[in-house]
């Protein structure tokens, strides 16, 4: 009996003393493991891309480039409105999202790419509405009709995204301002995945317009025959180029 008591006592310590044991041995949890368990904010969908930035930049800003020398701006009201769009939808929106490539043209931090790319967002926004506004108005002192065709319905729905998003995305500079609303919405993380997704669907669609506007008939008569090809080749490959990593990346 007194021989089960001491087995009992001593197998009762040696486990204290393991437990002890392998409790001291274990290293306390760093702040910064504790910091690194938390949710943290999605990579925009961009920074998988292993192409330079680059290469689609300059393919865009050519063509953005040809349209402005084109159009003769100035010379005309509706000049107004391909040379802006071309801003909006082939040097600001694109470079907008470059900014946060792997292999971007500038190295920037984290919080100056936020800035750098809503103040280019901003920009693509203003040149829209006033693109926009020339083509309207122009069509207005012509008595041509709106909307007519696919390049006017979905240009009109591109601007309404463009700006839309652009003023929105004001207010995700500011977090903890709009912390209230978010929380209502699933969470600040779920608010930056459904702004990059809707980012995403509205330069998509921006690309698609910029396409049937290099099919129209003014752009036909400016730059006829390959070189019509060639110009459409150079926008939809710069458009690949930005999309395929953002694809990848919103796949996950």
């Amino acid at each position: 009996s007194s021989s089960s008591s001491s087995s009992c006592g001593s197998s009762s310590s040696s486990g204290l003393s393991s437990l002890s044991n392998s409790t001291e041995g274990s290293p306390a949890p760093t702040l910064g493991a504790t910091l690194s368990s938390q949710p943290t904010m999605p990579r925009p969908p961009s920074d998988t891309g292993s192409v330079p930035a680059a290469v689609p930049a300059m393919l865009a800003g050519l063509v953005a480039l040809a349209v402005v020398i084109k159009a003769d701006v100035g010379s005309s009201l509706y000049s107004y409105h391909p040379s802006l769009m071309a801003i909006a939808f082939l040097c600001a929106m694109p470079n907008a999202v470059l900014v946060f490539s792997k292999k971007p043209l500038v190295a920037l931090d984290r919080k100056t790419k936020e800035y750098v790319h809503f103040g280019l967002n901003m920009v693509a926004a203003v040149a829209a509405a006033l693109g926009f506004w020339a083509i309207y108005q122009n069509k207005n002192n012509n008595d041509y009709p709106h909307f007519g065709t696919w390049h006017g319905l979905l240009g009109l729905v591109v601007t309404v995204l463009t700006v839309s998003q652009s003023l929105g995305s004001t207010a995700l500079l500011f977090p903890k301002v709009i912390k209230g609303v978010t929380d209502k919405l699933g969470g600040l993380v779920k608010v930056y995945r459904l702004h990059s997704t809707m980012g995403v669907f509205t330069f998509a669609l921006a690309q698609c317009v910029v396409l049937l506007g290099l099919l129209s008939n003014w752009w036909t008569k400016q730059v006829p025959g390959l070189w019509q090809y060639l110009s459409m080749l150079m926008a939809g490959g710069a458009a690949a180029l930005i999309l395929a990593p953002v694809a990848q990346r919103l796949s996950k």
